[in-house]
């Protein structure tokens, strides 16, 4: 880097000498200019890392276009959140610079998306269908017996069987 003519040690007329006080001046002048330049150059790069930007959009299938209701949508493999009941997501406060977008659903085949993001950024995601294959299912029942008297809490009669037990009649259930 090459300081400003005014602040290099060639630009001192050679044909006076340099005194002690001089020289000591023209040192502190260079190294507060460095010192500038840094403190410019260092801010100047926490500022592009602080932007900040919100990305948002719905997850629907290829087929069709439907909506899709709680698909897990990952962005950076830091934030992580679950598609509304129409679909919708929204991050906020994520970074600029490179970002990618994983989405999975069930029924639905993974999708994983890369991109750049310089500003606030508003993205549809299509997953496609991938049936989920089921082996299958057997439903086995026992037969229950259940034995002793049932007393009803509002009548206070008592039930055997199918039949109601009460001195003045008997019903059919």
């Amino acid at each position: 880097m090459q300081l400003p003519l005014a602040l290099r040690s060639d630009a001192v007329n050679r044909t006076q000498p340099m005194t002690h006080a001089r020289r000591r001046a023209s040192s502190c002048i260079r190294a507060a200019a460095v010192t500038a330049i840094a403190l410019l150059a260092c801010h100047a790069h926490a500022f592009a890392q602080s932007v900040r930007v919100t990305v948002s959009g719905h997850v629907v299938s290829t087929t069709g276009n439907r909506l899709i209701t709680g698909a897990e949508v990952e962005i950076n493999a830091r934030s992580r959140m679950t598609s509304t009941a129409d679909g919708q997501f929204r991050f906020t406060a994520i970074p600029t610079g490179p970002a990618v977008i994983f989405v999975r659903a069930l029924g639905y085949e993974d999708l994983e998306i890369r991109l750049r993001l310089t500003g606030d950024t508003t993205i549809e995601l299509k997953l496609k269908e991938a049936p989920i294959q089921l082996s299958g299912i057997n439903v086995v029942s026992r037969d229950i017996t259940v034995r002793g008297r049932v007393i009803a809490d509002s009548t206070k009669m008592g039930v055997d069987g199918n039949v109601f037990s009460h001195p003045c009649c008997l019903m059919m259930c």
